[in-house]
């Protein structure tokens, strides 16, 4: 598979997100993105559904575990803040563009391969913490103070899950690639209840059937075999 760099996959796709921070107790505020999409430069330029939340129905979701550093492409945009009593509206919030990092040219790659034109990418957690060791206790914590509401695949969220899987039949694919921390075990079983039934691709980790390695490994041979090999398990899917 051809490995494109950045400059040349941003000729190619748009990438929008939805982005909002949560008030939780004191002045304790989480950011978050509950969604992001990945488009076709030229179908998100001529369908309108691209630019609403959930409207327009991707080829495929992937699931990973969490949005890490993401950021609006607006350094100057303000997320909408909510409380964790007004998730259940989060379904309205805006699609707004995003800056690509580096796990997401990865899905590019695989897309400009697959000829695919819309990719929606979900998370474990929609917690927008890059350092892992802290964002396990960030969501440790919220699980056991407030619920797992920081979750789109928590019963809270039901409505929201609804909306993101729409049109998105048993038929259509899924990629898992959330890593191999086993300290996330429990959220990634959440994930897979919630999606059992459906056709799921990944690479399982050496020593464990819940968890798959992430797409973007640090080294890029290891970036182009985890490309590679994914190709590979497509290719018989129908």
């Amino acid at each position: 598979m051809q490995f494109l760099y950045a400059a040349e996959l941003k000729k190619h796709f748009v990438v929008m997100g939805s982005y909002y921070d949560i008030q939780l107790s004191g002045n304790l505020i989480l950011q978050c993105r509950n969604i992001l999409e990945i488009y076709n430069r030229e179908y998100f330029e001529s369908n309108t559904d691209t630019k609403i939340l959930y409207k327009s129905i991707p080829d495929l979701i992937v699931i990973m575990m969490n949005p890490g550093s993401s950021a609006p492409l607006d350094k100057n945009y303000i997320p909408k803040k909510y409380k964790v009593s007004e998730l259940s509206s989060l379904s309205n919030n805006k699609l707004i563009p995003a800056k690509p990092d580096i796990t997401q040219y990865q899905i590019m790659r695989l897309m400009l391969e697959k000829k695919w034109k819309h990719v929606r990418i979900l998370n474990l957690s929609d917690i927008r913490e890059p350092k892992s060791t802290l964002f396990i206790k960030t969501v440790e914590d919220c699980e056991n103070k407030f619920g797992a509401f920081h979750s789109i695949f928590s019963g809270e969220r039901k409505a929201e899950f609804k909306l993101a899987f729409k049109n998105f039949n048993e038929n259509n694919l899924i990629i898992a690639g959330w890593g191999c921390d086993k300290s996330l075990e429990f959220l990634a079983v959440r994930v897979l209840g919630k999606i059992r039934g459906r056709k799921i691709v990944g690479l399982n980790c050496s020593d464990n059937e819940n968890l798959y390695m992430h797409p973007s490994p640090t080294l890029q041979k290891h970036k182009e075999k985890w490309l590679n090999e994914i190709d590979q398990k497509l290719k018989p899917i129908k």
